[in-house]
């Protein structure tokens, strides 16, 4: 085992380090695969010390699909090195991983023996230390993949669609179906799943040696998918020689021991209290970079947050505690107070209480439980403009209820449950903030076209 091309890591590992599975879909402008093949190993690669990427060319609406492996820091060198001479980029950001290859019991974000992976040991296991890759094998850090069984196949690609207006169980129930599926089709080989957000909600990878197989998978999928909304999208893979390393790169490693400086900045405390290889420290950097990527905060909103998060990572249950029911306590009364006006302002004033009937909420939004707030919000957006309800809504309406309840009334430990209230917490106060701005712009703007049109008329 000398040659690191042959081992794949488990994808705890490349999370343990801080890099985020992404997909790409790319189409290239006067597209030459060879030219392309050549710019993305000799300059991005290369400039980024990347060493876990696929690239392939595929048949389909893009030319190009790109797998990679990337400390989320890097993503904006890695997006504006790869525009050079491309005309659309669509970006799959991997959030889970049901199924995967080469490691059939698959937990995504963790396995045993983490926290041996240091710097060194990685580096030893890529230079083909035997000791060391024997004990990473053995404790289901990374495979061998020299030993697989080799044949001539295709490999493809499906994507599916987010399902539309369905809950995180029975989303969840359905992958499992969809998981189910796959792993009793003996036509297809090399399965994996990966779920997420972005240009896709669900993305298979597999191979076939018959074509006409892929058909008649898809056909297994569609059934499932369809009654939910959901479409599906294949991609076959060029038989050209496809780029495929899995690797920790020189890019990751130089910043392993590093600090985060943009975390750095909005919560010291995490660098100054916490060990450095702490998996707890690890986890809230994780998240934290993953949630504040492009969030701009009111300055109240940023120091409740942040006050909530210095709670959690000195494990202050009763602090955390409040200042968590502090921002869900502070935007709810906004959505609510807001509602009625808006409501007003889509229906009529006479109308409020008649429509919130026929939602089948209690007509005054001050009694309306959260969740209920949510609902009215987002029905009230499908008929005032349809196009911005997605965009405005909270992905998970009851995650934030069951989060704020078990707060206010004592059965969630925030410290135990950090991630789950952390989410909600972002979830409300991002979306909150963007329906509140929504309503005061709608609102301006048509006072402004009304005293145009009176003005006129004098």
């Amino acid at each position: 085992m000398s040659n690191s091309s042959l081992i794949l890591w488990h994808p705890g590992v490349h999370r343990r380090v801080r890099e985020q599975l992404y997909y790409f879909l790319v189409k290239v402008d006067g597209f030459f695969s060879s030219d392309f093949r050549e710019y993305f190993e000799s300059r991005i690669v290369k400039e980024l010390g990347l060493a876990s990427y696929c690239l392939y060319e595929i048949y389909g609406t893009f030319d190009m699909l790109i797998r990679i492996w990337i400390n989320p820091i890097n993503l904006r060198n890695f997006l504006s090195l790869l525009s050079v001479n491309v005309k659309a980029i669509a970006e799959f950001t991997v959030e889970s991983i049901p199924l995967y290859w080469c490691f059939p019991e698959l937990e995504y974000n963790s396995c045993s023996g983490l926290q041996e992976i240091t710097k060194e040991s990685i580096c030893n296991a890529q230079e083909g230390g035997e000791d060391i890759r024997k004990s990473f094998v053995d404790k289901g850090l990374l495979v061998d993949i020299s030993t697989f069984p080799t044949q001539e196949s295709i490999k493809f690609f499906i994507s599916m669609s987010m399902p539309t207006v369905i809950e995180q169980s029975a989303q969840d129930n359905l992958i499992s179906e969809l998981k189910k599926v796959v792993q009793e089709n003996s036509d297809i080989n090399n399965k994996s799943m990966y779920v997420g957000n972005g240009c896709m909600w669900l993305l298979l990878k597999a191979t076939v040696t018959n074509i006409h197989d892929i058909r008649n998978l898809v056909g297994d999928i569609a059934g499932k998918i369809e009654p939910y909304g959901s479409r599906t999208t294949t991609y076959i893979a060029s038989t050209n020689r496809p780029l495929e390393k899995d690797g920790i790169g020189t890019g990751t490693l130089a910043a392993m021991d590093a600090w985060d400086p943009a975390i750095d900045a909005w919560l010291p405390e995490l660098y100054k209290d916490l060990e450095p290889g702490s998996q707890f420290k690890i986890e809230i950097e994780q998240f934290l970079r993953k949630h504040l990527l492009g969030v701009t905060f009111l300055k109240d909103d940023e120091i409740q947050m942040k006050n909530f998060f210095r709670s959690i990572v000195h494990k202050q249950k009763l602090m955390a505690t409040a200042f968590g029911m502090g921002i869900f306590s502070r935007m709810e009364a906004l959505l609510r107070d807001e509602l009625g006006k808006f409501l007003a302002y889509v229906y009529g004033p006479s109308k409020v209480a008649e429509t919130l009937v026929k939602f089948e909420m209690p007509t005054e939004p001050k009694r309306m439980t959260l969740k209920e707030v949510f609902g009215s919000y987002k029905r009230t957006f499908q008929d005032h403009k349809k196009s911005v309800t997605k965009d405005l809504m909270p992905n998970n309406p009851d995650k934030i209820e069951s989060s704020r309840n078990g707060l206010a009334h004592g059965w969630k430990d925030p410290v135990e449950s950090w991630k789950e209230v952390g989410d909600a917490l972002f979830e409300i106060m991002i979306k909150g903030r963007k329906i509140l701005d929504y309503i005061n712009q709608e609102v301006q703007k048509d006072s402004v076209e009304s005293e145009d049109g009176s003005s006129e008329t004098q």
